[in-house]
This record gives C-alpha cells, sequence and structure tokens, in this order.
C-alpha cells in the first residue's frame, strides 16, 4: 500500500473521530499535513488518540505494536501504519 493511500485513510478516520474538521481543513491547516500534532492541532485527547489506533487496526488488518502508542503527529501515525503494511 503506498502512503497516500495510507495517508487518506488514516485523515478519514480522523475525521470520522473530530465531526468539526472535514479533510479539506486538515490539508489546508498546515502545507505539511504530516506534521499536525494529534492533540495540540486536531484536539484529539488520549481516548480519540486510543480509537485512532483501534480504527486504523481494523482498516489496515494489523496489530498495532503496544511501544508504538505513543504517537504524537499525523505522520507517525502514517510511519507505524506503512511499516506493518510491508
Amino acid at each position: 500500500m503506498q502512503r497516500t493511500e495510507i495517508k487518506s485513510t488514516v485523515l478519514d478516520i480522523i475525521v470520522s473521530l473530530r465531526m468539526n474538521i472535514t479533510v479539506s481543513d486538515l490539508i489546508n491547516t498546515s502545507s505539511e499535513t504530516e506534521k499536525l500534532n494529534l492533540r495540540d492541532d486536531l484536539g484529539l485527547d488520549s481516548f480519540d488518540a486510543m480509537e485512532l489506533i483501534i480504527k486504523c487496526e481494523e482498516n489496515f488488518d494489523i496489530e498495532w505494536p503496544n511501544d508504538q502508542l505513543d504517537v504524537k503527529t499525523v505522520g507517525d501515525v502514517i510511519d507505524v501504519v506503512e511499516k506493518l503494511c510491508w
């Protein structure tokens, strides 16, 4: 799976968790979407972050490693998924 496909799916999952934002909001918020901080920029709390991980596991048919639970940015999430999809 290509990184762009992973990024698109991760952004869709984030939008599903944060009803007040859209994918275009995420893309327009920063020229570097992958650097957006899940908590500070997107308003995800720890419960939302865990839900994001669970939804990634379901969508990508992966098992998220316990040592990778402390993801901070959109790019961190994409990196973990990309490694697990290989």
